[in-house]
């Protein structure tokens, strides 16, 4: 469930402000069944090589993890943003 929330707010909002950004993803890190008192989210942005040179990576991170933080409790929840070329992923 949190997966489709960070998603969801991420798409319309960080991927508005940054309109180089192709796609973004969500990964929950482990299983249900994990008993890690950290839970740890992955975000995959998508975005082409030529854009990236076009945005700063630092400001994407940062509005990322200020996003993020409307749907995660950091006491217990984090996240770690990771780029990727998606047309390595089509």
């Amino acid at each position: 469930m949190t997966e489709k929330a960070l998603k969801k707010i991420l798409t319309m909002t960080v991927m508005k402000e940054f309109p180089e950004i192709d796609d973004i993803n969500v990964v929950k890190d482990g299983d249900d069944y994990d008993e890690q008192p950290m839970k740890q989210y992955t975000v995959w942005v998508g975005i082409y090589p030529p854009d990236l040179s076009k945005i700063n990576s630092g400001d994407v991170r940062e509005k990322i993890k200020e996003f993020s933080s409307y749907v995660l409790n950091s006491k217990n929840e984090k996240i770690r943003v990771l780029y990727y070329n998606p047309k390595e992923f089509s």
